[in-house]
């Protein structure tokens, strides 16, 4: 069987955040997402992932942390250096845009701690896919501004769209922070040198296409709650 004939994990974790939501997928919207899926992880392409590859656990998808999910463990003082709850947490919801990482301090620590309650798994289990995921991506530091100095992750969100196109969401939201990581080291330098512009990567046209196909499934099932009622 053909791997397109398959549902494709990224269209699997896809599909489960929709329905998370709410969302109630039609026949042609799956295949829709599942084929978008398997043109992001293309044979050649499938060891490098730009969202790394998910590992579930306990009912969950867990994915490569993105620069939205560290700066929140950043911003709640959640340690980057351990497979803990938070990091999960993290790896769960880098990529959601239902408010999940919309929560800090004390709210964050309990918001947390009820997730970790819900999961259906062993801590030993929970904490071999976190190590799984966490693995994927050595978390290096960011690259340094035109002052030497450290580039704070809102420099880096900023840089990579002005160099590479997409908007902010994807940078922060879609891929992995090691994957942003390696566009400005690598990307970046090849298209320079071949005068190619880092916004035709095939790897980003087919996120973004992928990305926008599933935003809008979200505004149309909120457009007909509306005038629904």
């Amino acid at each position: 069987m053909e791997d397109t004939a398959k549902l494709n994990d990224l269209a699997r974790a896809e599909i489960h955040q929709l329905k998370q939501e709410g969302i109630e997928l039609t026949p042609e919207e799956i295949v829709e997402i599942n084929a978008l899926a398997w043109r992001v992880q293309t044979p050649e392409t499938r060891r490098t992932l730009s969202r790394g590859r998910p590992v579930p656990v306990g009912g969950v998808w867990l994915w490569p942390l993105t620069i939205r999910a560290v700066d929140w463990m950043e911003q709640n003082d959640f340690s980057l250096a351990s497979a803990s709850p938070a990091m999960g947490y993290a790896m769960a919801y880098g990529r959601s845009d239902s408010g999940e990482l919309d929560v800090y301090g004390e709210t964050a620590k309990q918001a947390v701690k009820n997730w970790f309650k819900g999961l259906n798994a062993t801590l030993a289990e929970f904490t071999e896919a976190v190590k799984q995921v966490d693995n994927q991506d050595s978390q290096p530091d960011t690259p340094p501004d035109i002052n030497g100095k450290a580039m704070t992750l809102g420099d880096l969100s900023a840089f990579l769209v002005a160099t590479c196109g997409a908007d902010a969401d994807f940078w922060e939201r879609r891929v992995s922070l090691s994957y942003a990581l390696s566009v400005i080291t690598m990307m970046v330098m090849q298209n320079h040198a071949d005068k190619k512009p880092c916004a035709q990567d095939p790897r980003i046209i087919a996120e973004r296409a992928l990305g926008y196909a599933v935003e809008k499934i979200r505004m149309s099932r909120n457009a007909e709650a509306i005038i629904n009622g």
